[in-house]
């Protein structure tokens, strides 16, 4: 039996961390996350948080698959964020890493190895437990990559990469709190008071209609819940496969902003990793709806097919076309620095080619990371 808590212990003697912490993964696409294991911890709240896919330390590694690195945790993560992080404030962690653990082929555990003052953690050192955790740890290994890309502010490419994603994740939850709020809730505050009404009336037409009243209202309620769930992730994507959902989805937009939207695509029921295929179908899904918006064409084409080993993802336009440099400059704006990093994070390229007055294509090529049909259908099953 593998002794996980005496290998932290050594793990956290031999590096000198404050703090060392490990998750083992349970199976499934979108697992409930929480740490096991802890070595130095302050006291036992590691063990009463959980968090879901995609949500703090552990689902940011889960869902990226790839190291988290912050020298500075302050400088990283704004005093707003913090509560998304439940780890650094129970523990007062200042500067941190965060290690995939890889068994069999698959994602198996998380390490999380801090010090409780800032710049404890760096570079070299980062190198250097890559380095020892790809030799194993309890049956485990880490990919030894190197994470010293350096920016113009000297910050890791991971910290800074994170740090963007955290903030459009951020900003995609204001977005939809917004919604809830101006729609779902305010047509609930309005059924409820057409039933409220009903209390004081005796049986009648008058009763009846406002009974009828309500059962529409909450049609239309639920109607907005689908579409919102949609929106976020729809539910093809996992049971027909990311063609048929990129292909309802230009239908959807077609018929929502009155243009006419084409598809086509080559890749029939192919499954892909899922990373990959939530990435392709938010890159289409923002591309389209800028081209919609802003580009003033009555037209958009979109294209999706397998090509020398990659997926790519073409939406193009005859409309008015933009400056690419100066959109970019104030802000990356129409979302195309979000579309970026979001490439970047399957080892994907996004290019755009546009000039005023010639209309717009964004490609987007990703190497082809196909997984089997049975497979990736296995946690539905």
């Amino acid at each position: 039996m593998r002794d996980y808590q005496r290998a932290l212990d050594r793990l956290r003697q031999t590096f000198g961390f404050d703090f060392v912490a490990l998750s083992l993964v349970p199976a499934g696409r979108h697992p409930v996350l929480t740490w096991q294991y802890a070595s130095g911890n302050l006291n036992s709240r590691y063990q009463r948080i959980i968090l879901a896919s995609g949500l703090g330390i552990l689902g940011l590694v889960f869902k990226t698959g790839k190291p988290l690195f912050y020298p500075d945790v302050n400088r990283a993560i704004s005093r707003e964020d913090l509560v998304s992080y439940p780890i650094i404030i129970g523990e007062g962690l200042a500067s941190l890493c965060a290690v995939p653990l890889w068994g069999e082929g698959a994602l198996s555990a998380i390490m999380l190895a801090a010090f409780r003052y800032v710049g404890g953690m760096t570079d070299e050192l980062l190198s250097e437990l890559l380095a020892t955790l790809a030799h194993g740890f309890e049956g485990l290994t880490a990919e030894c990559e190197t994470i010293t890309v350096q920016t113009d502010d000297h910050r890791p490419i991971y910290d800074l990469m994170t740090h963007k994603i955290l903030e459009a994740q951020e900003a995609e939850r204001k977005r939809i709190s917004r919604e809830l709020h101006d729609g779902v809730v305010q047509e609930l505050l309005g059924v409820q008071m057409l039933l409220r009404q009903t209390r004081y009336l005796g049986d009648g037409d008058q009763k009846n209609e406002l009974i009828a009243n309500a059962a529409n209202r909450t049609n239309h309620i639920l109607d907005e819940v689908r579409r919102i769930a949609v929106e976020q992730r729809p539910s093809t994507l996992d049971t027909l496969g990311l063609e048929a959902t990129l292909s309802e989805y230009t239908k959807r937009q077609s018929a929502t902003f009155g243009v006419d939207i084409s598809f086509d695509g080559n890749v029939g029921v192919n499954r892909y990793e899922p990373t990959v295929e939530t990435v392709v179908y938010r890159i289409c899904q923002e591309a389209v709806v800028n081209a919609c918006k802003y580009s003033g064409a009555e037209s958009i084409k979109v294209t999706f097919s397998e090509v020398d080993g990659n997926l790519v993802l073409s939406v193009r336009d005859q409309g008015c076309g933009f400056c690419y440099e100066s959109t970019v400059a104030e802000r990356g704006g129409l979302g195309l620095s979000g579309m970026s990093e979001r490439a970047e994070l399957v080892e994907g390229k996004l290019e755009v080619h546009t000039k005023p007055g010639s209309g717009t294509t964004i490609e987007l090529t990703v190497p082809c990371k196909r997984q089997q049909l049975t497979e990736a259908r296995g946690d539905d099953q």
